[in-house]
């Protein structure tokens, strides 16, 4: 429903656009910004995402408690990106990444008992709050995306607050809040012509 909704708001914005003043491109840039405790279908997590001078960073925590409390893992991305001009017909910016590195941090003993009894990515000396690199490692049977991947995304920060649909709590939108595009197997973000075309949670904030 979120991504509905988002995708709804989007098309809204486009039409009213002449009447109001996007943010610019460039308020995306400096300090970071955060998405609140949610749960994504396996785990609870929150994220915590900055662009600065040219350079992202991008770290999930995930936890082993609803209220985002108990950390097990950091999961953590690191790459160079550019802003491209405003979508055509749209409220969003391009947005594209290329990839330098993965990390992955266990918080827990739990986390570092798995991974050394299953040598994930090919470690056995996990160890709680150090992180290894694992980009382009074979982990759990797939190998994770090489440094250099590039990846095209769009992203809005919503001019204006939006109330929720009644009877679906949790679909607003409030002023200033970032998101970014969302990936289907027809706009996966592998090449500029299969940039994302909508929009998903989670929702970040500063």
């Amino acid at each position: 429903m979120k991504n509905l909704s988002l995708l709804l708001l989007v098309v809204m914005l486009s039409g009213c656009m002449s009447e109001v003043d996007l943010p610019s491109s460039s308020d995306l840039e400096g300090g970071n910004w955060y998405a609140d405790c949610e749960y994504d279908g396996t785990s609870y997590q929150t994220r915590t995402t900055s662009f600065v001078a040219g350079f992202y960073t991008h770290v999930t925590t995930h936890y082993s408690d609803s209220s985002c409390l108990q950390k097990a893992l950091d999961l953590g991305e690191t790459g160079t990106y550019t802003i491209g001009g405003q979508v055509p017909n749209a409220s969003r910016y391009e947005l594209d990444r290329t990839l330098t590195s993965l990390t992955i941090t266990p918080q827990n003993s739990t986390a570092v008992t798995n991974y050394n009894t299953s040598s994930l990515c090919g470690f056995s000396d996990w160890a709680i709050g150090v992180t290894k690199n694992v980009t382009g490692l074979n982990c759990g049977g797939d190998y994770l995306p090489a440094a250099g991947l590039k990846y095209y995304d769009v992203f809005i920060i919503w001019p204006y607050s939006v109330p929720a649909t009644p009877g679906y709590p949790g679909t607003g939108i409030t002023a200033g809040t970032l998101n970014f595009g969302y990936t289907d197997s027809t706009n996966d973000g592998s090449t500029p012509a299969k940039r994302p075309t909508s929009l998903t949670s989670p929702d970040y904030h500063r």
